[in-house]
């Protein structure tokens, strides 16, 4: 089956509109250092507060890649007795494998795990895994899905994660927080999915812009109504990163709510090229400041993403093959 693209009735919903062009407005204040915005002379909250206009709705009937290659990503599971579920965003870096968040599924520790990074495929049935893509602009999640279940993993005890919460939760470090799924049933004809970078990124001081994108739970952050925010993929044009080593991932002043877990990111300059994703406990509200060095993180409400040079490394590790030749797999 050739996947058609979406509809894009949603966005001539003025309030849509409105975010788009408020953005735009902007977007001189954010694609380079040097501007005449005056962010340094801003108060933290301040900084927070414009930098959260950056984020809008992001028209995939425009863009294959991102109509096809981009989703949700839910899963299923037993706390305490009781059925729940739960999701995060997630990415095709293969025709037939999705990019997403560890803790979407080994957050809660009622949930086993063990330091085998190659699963038995059975192991994650339970969760009932899917990956849903494709915009709708209704009120259908996506308009298509498939199951799926973990190929690959990094959950080993102290090393990708550690207990909080009287040991409630596990709380994944920034640089393990990945698994890679495998899917059911998927076209293989469809050649719409991102490279994932496998060696580790280059910093600079300055001039180091990122576009970032995910699926927000709703928040009264969003100024939209949920039925109609629930529609849409929220994307983040020229966000930072910044140099400097943290043990959370790599830090960025892109927004990020609860939801956009899984979430990738792509340098200006290679725009199909993952260089991480949305890692675990990123700051409380979502909203980083635009200027804040790596020192000032916790202070400034920075966030973090999973970078995949680590990923590509364990993976090569456990099975011998490069994560650049994950297509292969798919034939």
């Amino acid at each position: 089956m050739v996947l058609a693209q979406g509809s894009d009735a949603c966005f001539k919903d003025p309030q849509v509109q409105a975010l788009i062009e408020q953005s735009k407005e902007i977007d001189e204040c954010f694609a380079s250092d040097q501007n005449k915005c005056l962010i340094e002379k801003m108060t933290v909250e301040e900084q927070r507060e414009f930098n959260a206009q950056r984020l809008i709705p992001f028209d995939r009937s425009k863009n294959a890649l991102f109509d096809q290659a981009v989703g949700v990503v839910t899963a299923n599971f037993s706390v305490a007795g009781h059925r729940s579920s739960a999701d995060a965003t997630g990415q095709l870096i293969s025709r037939c494998h999705v990019l997403t968040s560890a803790h979407l599924f080994y957050r809660e520790t009622s949930e086993r795990v063990s330091g085998v990074e190659l699963p038995p495929k059975a192991e994650s049935d339970h969760f009932n895994i899917r990956f849903h893509f494709g915009q709708t602009c209704d009120a259908n999640l996506a308009s298509h899905h498939t199951q799926g279940h973990i190929l690959f993993r990094m959950t080993r005890d102290k090393q990708d994660f550690a207990c909080r919460w009287g040991c409630d939760e596990r709380h994944f470090y920034g640089k393990s927080d990945a698994v890679i799924l495998k899917l059911k049933d998927y076209d293989k004809r469809n050649r719409q999915f991102f490279n994932v970078r496998s060696t580790p990124v280059s910093i600079p001081q300055v001039g180091s812009r990122v576009s970032c994108w995910g699926f927000p739970g709703y928040n009264n952050q969003i100024k939209l109504p949920k039925a109609l925010s629930d529609q849409l993929l929220w994307y983040q044009l020229n966000a930072k990163i910044f140099p400097g080593s943290n043990a959370r991932g790599i830090l960025t002043n892109s927004i990020a709510y609860p939801g956009m877990s899984g979430g990738g990111c792509a340098l200006a300059t290679a725009p199909q090229e993952l260089i991480g994703i949305y890692a675990d406990s990123s700051s409380a509200t979502g909203h980083a400041v635009i200027m804040a060095p790596a020192q000032t993180a916790d202070a400034r409400n920075l966030n973090f993403l999973t970078p995949l040079d680590h990923l590509a490394e364990r993976y090569r590790a456990a099975t011998g093959k490069r994560i650049e030749d994950l297509d292969k797999e798919c034939d």
